[in-house]
């Protein structure tokens, strides 16, 4: 890789209490995954490319459900958990998204998934370009990200179109708060991304958090209700690569 994904140390710092507890806390396990998987189309022996797939929980839903799943990650320490988790059941890939995939060929899958990934990088265009070459013509796109009105409101800033980097500061993975880097950047940074590397939005949702979620979080409950935290979206290869 010739460069570190944003948030690499930041993950790196993470990892093991990470992978602990990504399947059971409360805004993965009951809010994030349910509306992802809401708009997920049918993949029982479909070929998947889930990127920024980081301790393997996507993929072990995947892999549950019939695919034949591949993961790419940044993050070396996050892979290693992914591996342990699902020994030989997927192959995985380090490697840095923003880069050229040359390793696939061109048609090689018929679902790119990716939860929360995306807004880890800068530039979504020549990544949705990528992801176009390496779906089969009709393939889909299906992930999900820090939804940008959220963004806005915890980092206000002058320019709302404007990307830029800015930080969180994560509690629970470690003893003392860790920086988060994440790229803040308007809605239609994403839709316009998806329409010129020749993707068609099938679906674009706010999702709700669970009942169960509720009852687990139930002032977090109240807020989300209110103010949406996460975003979806579903698209469609409509053509090929520009």
């Amino acid at each position: 890789m010739k460069e570190r994904f944003i948030a690499y140390d930041a993950y790196k710092k993470i990892a093991k209490t990470y992978a602990a507890i990504i399947d059971s806390k409360p805004h993965n396990a009951q809010y994030e995954r349910p509306g992802l998987l809401s708009v997920m189309p049918p993949v029982k022996g479909k070929k998947v490319l889930d990127v920024g797939c980081g301790t393997g929980s996507l993929t072990s839903w995947l892999l549950g459900q019939g695919a034949e799943v591949t993961g790419v990650d940044a993050s070396p320490d996050m892979l290693e958990h992914a591996r342990k988790k699902l020994d030989d059941k997927a192959s995985f890939v380090l490697h840095d998204i923003t880069e050229p995939m040359d390793f696939f060929e061109d048609n090689s899958f018929d679902l790119v998934t990716a939860s929360l990934v995306f807004h880890y990088v800068d530039k979504m265009a020549s990544v949705f370009s990528e992801l176009n070459r390496v779906l089969k013509p009709g393939g889909n796109l299906v992930f999900s990200v820090g939804h940008p009105f959220i963004n806005s409101v915890k980092r206000p800033s002058e320019n709302y179109y404007m990307t830029e980097v800015v930080s969180y500061d994560w509690v629970g993975f470690a003893d003392d708060p860790v920086p988060v880097p994440v790229s803040k950047r308007p809605l239609q940074s994403y839709t316009e991304a998806l329409s010129g590397a020749g993707f068609l939005i099938e679906r674009l949702i706010e999702p709700t958090p669970t009942d169960t979620f509720k009852q687990e979080e139930p002032e977090s409950y109240a807020r989300h209700m209110k103010v949406p935290l996460f975003l979806v979206i579903s698209a469609r290869v409509s053509k090929g690569r520009p």
